[in-house]
């Protein structure tokens, strides 16, 4: 779906993902669709996080993403193009006034948090699915109506969840 190293708009990105383009962690279903790390916060000799403003919207995309599997993640440069960098994922959360400080790289009046990010290597070599047809019913579903498993090789169960509790 995205290759690292190649530029997206950040409309087209959130487009196929979901969520809003304006927000650096758009939110879709009580979810994170993508991370947008502003252009001067990823160097390859340092920590890779983002800063989390202190509204109700950024705390709540904080606490999902920290809660959730790895994320497609861009850099999101001045001129509104997003460079994929690969999927990360919330490592942990830094609330400490002065360790907020330190991290901080905007110069924006009010900063909750900041979130670490870790690269996830396993994840950028799995394909990305939005839909999947199910083994028992045949139907074409959205990726969300099938359990995760580890047993198949998308990492989904074969059959949906509605037949699954249906063949109980």
């Amino acid at each position: 779906m995205f290759r690292i190293g190649d530029k997206y708009s950040t409309y087209e990105v959130c487009k196929l993902l979901g969520g809003s383009y304006m927000q650096n962690l758009p939110i879709k279903g009580g979810i994170v669709r993508v991370i947008f790390i502003p252009d001067p916060r990823l160097r390859k000799d340092e920590l890779t996080y983002i800063q989390i403003l202190d509204s109700p919207n950024s705390i709540k995309a904080a606490l999902s993403l920290l809660n959730q599997d790895s994320v497609h993640t861009f850099i999101k440069r001045s001129d509104s193009s997003a460079e994929y960098i690969g999927r990360y994922y919330g490592a942990s959360w830094i609330t400490e006034k002065n360790e907020v400080e330190y991290y901080k790289y905007a110069e924006i009046t009010k900063i909750h948090s900041i979130v670490l990010l870790v690269k996830d290597e396993d994840q950028d070599n799995k394909p990305f699915i939005e839909r999947k047809v199910c083994k028992c019913c045949n139907k074409e579903r959205s990726i969300e109506d099938f359990f995760k498993s580890q047993k198949n090789k998308d990492g989904y169960t074969k059959w949906c969840r509605v037949c699954l509790e249906n063949n109980r």
